[in-house]
């Protein structure tokens, strides 16, 4: 059974790539 937290951090990390990913690709 996944932790609860785990699935937070991968949410958050994969979150936060997605908008620098974003940020890079408007420049």
């Amino acid at each position: 059974m996944v932790q609860q937290w785990v699935v937070d951090a991968y949410l958050l990390t994969l979150g936060a790539l997605i908008l620098v990913a974003g940020s890079l690709s408007d420049q």
